[in-house]
């Protein structure tokens, strides 16, 4: 009698124990990037503001290319000592990458 009874409190034990354990879930995630569109301007039309603050850090170098995004962000593709750069600010000049 004392076999059985601690036969179904295993039993017991196994069935609530399996039912305690956590099911594994995954969460995925998918992040979408977009690229911004950028149209080409002539180097002149680069707001001085910007240039003044862009000249701090690209200081002696000279800019090649310009390109502006709608929302006013500049790219551009700088070179010194033969070495190009492309760089981007935001409108007002604040560096924000280089590539």
């Amino acid at each position: 009698m004392k076999k059985l009874l601690f036969i179904s409190a295993l039993v017991l034990g196994f069935a609530v124990s399996a039912n305690a354990q956590t099911e594994k879930t995954t969460k995925t995630t998918t992040e979408t990037t977009t690229t911004k569109q950028y149209k080409p301007i002539d180097r002149n039309t680069v707001a001085p503001s910007a240039l003044e603050k862009i000249g701090t850090k690209y200081g002696g170098y000279s800019i090649l290319e310009a390109y502006q995004a709608t929302d006013g962000e500049y790219k551009l593709v700088v070179s010194k000592d033969n070495k190009k750069s492309t760089a981007y600010f935001t409108s007002t000049g604040e560096f924000l990458k280089e590539e």
